[in-house]
């Protein structure tokens, strides 16, 4: 089965905010499926700093230890910047990507916690 959504987001990126629409869509696996959920976002909009994203993530099931259900997460990004030039937009570029790092570290932190405390 698969999910349709669209999204309207406010996110602090670079200097200021960035209003941004996303088209997403997520299918579930089957118990039986190697692979657990699939979600692709893709940017429609962006208010400025971004002209295009495409974000893959996929959860696959780890199937070497029956006993030990674990997962694999990976994900990719693609996206296109022709408003990160020059002097100030390396600046705004470099403070993006730190609060990129610090906003996927803090949601792989909440995953885990979450997923130890249902054990």
């Amino acid at each position: 089965m698969v999910e349709d959504r669209f999204d309207c987001a406010k996110v602090r990126f670079g200097l200021r905010p960035t209003l941004r629409m996303i088209h997403s869509m997520t299918m579930r696996g089957n118990p039986a499926d190697d692979i657990a959920c699939a979600i692709v976002e893709k940017q429609l909009y962006s208010s400025h700093y971004f002209d295009t994203e495409l974000f893959f993530t996929f959860c696959v099931r780890a199937r070497h230890d029956p006993n030990d259900p674990g997962f694999y997460l990976v994900t990719t990004m693609g996206a296109g910047q022709s408003a990160l030039a020059g002097f100030k937009g390396g600046i705004i570029r470099s403070i993006g990507v730190t609060r990129s790092v610090s906003s996927l570290q803090s949601v792989l932190m909440s995953v885990r916690k979450m997923l130890e405390e249902n054990r």
